[in-house]
């Protein structure tokens, strides 16, 4: 019981950005917050391209991904926002059976993803 009577402090890093975690699911060059403005326009972005006639879904779908990751988000982040955005799809079967192959370009590819939504 000499553990209960000499405690160890433990340094708690509560507000550390990514890099200061070890966070290897960030991508790099993001640190601090999350851009909200980009964010907002990525969500905005996506669920407006059914009114679009064009049907770019998958296109849509996965620039919805790169635009969140490109605004701060983590991969864990991006991966649980598109599990419940693909509801907001034309074909939303469509874009929920895309999620695997989207979550996967984006942990094999860390770069960030170009205006165009292409990396």
């Amino acid at each position: 019981m000499e553990w209960l009577a000499n405690p160890v402090a433990i340094k708690v890093m509560p507000d550390a950005e990514p890099s200061e975690r070890g966070d290897a699911d960030e991508p790099r060059g993001t640190r601090g917050g999350v851009d909200q403005a980009a964010e907002e326009q990525a969500f905005e972005d996506w669920r407006k391209h059914k009114l679009d006639d064009n049907k770019r879904g998958n296109q849509q779908f996965f620039l919805l991904a790169c635009r969140l990751r490109n605004a701060g988000r983590s991969h864990i982040e991006i991966e649980q926002i598109i599990n419940v955005e693909y509801e907001h799809g034309r074909h939303p079967k469509m874009r929920r059976r895309q999620i695997k192959s989207i979550t996967e370009t984006l942990r094999k590819d860390r770069r960030p993803c170009s205006v165009n939504g292409s990396l």
